[in-house]
């Protein structure tokens, strides 16, 4: 029995699934392709995949919205300034005809100011008296920068009060309890005590020149012992 050639094997096609695709035979390829060409054109195609090709995809960016059950902080509050503003007294000291009532409003209002356990009124009728010849140690020093920041409180709160005539009769005065006494002698009248108030005012006059001439402190002297 004789082989058949190459070019004459064919396949049958089964009558029970139809006619089969014809797929071109290994005689008629063309002598010339390569082996990856002929497998190609005998091997029949795959149906391409019906899901489409899987894309990489970048994870999204969380979400930087707070979460509701997340507390936030609240901003802290502004640093409140320390310096206090100094009280505005009407009418203003303008001389003896209106010192008994201006007299009585700075006591009101400088007692409503603490110092420690006293108020600083006490700084200025000279109850509570500068700590700085008895200050020894830190508590001590803080203590005297106490009485220091109050009593200049109290002396600006008077001349703050006062209309030019009665700011120059505060003078230099370096305590509120010598702007009192100084105003006191002009404008409540000259008593025993007030004198004597006076007299002991003038003897403490010390002379510093880390704070002010021998010229001024001349001028402050004499100042002080007119008064008398």
């Amino acid at each position: 029995m004789s082989r058949p050639a190459l070019g004459e094997f064919t396949r049958s096609p089964s009558p029970e699934a139809g006619p089969a695709p014809r797929s071109p035979s290994p005689g008629s390829l063309d002598s010339n392709l390569t082996a990856q060409q002929i497998f190609e054109q005998l091997v029949p195609r795959r149906d391409p995949s019906p899901f489409p090709p899987h894309t990489p995809t970048r994870p999204a960016s969380p979400d930087r919205s707070p979460s509701p059950h997340t507390t936030t902080q609240p901003p802290p509050p502004p640093k409140m300034s320390k310096e206090r503003s100094i009280p505005k007294i009407e009418p203003k000291l303008v001389g003896q005809n209106n010192y008994a009532q201006w007299i009585l409003s700075i006591e009101q209002t400088l007692s409503s100011y603490e110092h420690e356990e006293e108020t600083i009124w006490e700084i200025v009728t000279g109850e509570v008296k500068d700590p700085d010849s008895e200050a020894k140690g830190k508590s001590a020093d803080t203590k005297v920068k106490q009485w220091r920041r109050n009593n200049n409180f109290a002396i600006l709160t008077m001349k703050q009060n006062c209309e030019s005539e009665a700011v120059d009769v505060i003078g230099l005065a370096r305590t509120a309890n010598e702007a009192y006494l100084e105003l006191q002698a002009k404008y409540e009248g000259k008593t025993i005590s007030t004198l004597g108030a006076l007299l002991i005012n003038v003897i403490k006059t010390s002379y510093d020149d880390r704070t002010q001439t021998i010229e001024e402190h001349i001028s402050d002297f004499d100042k002080k012992w007119s008064f008398m």
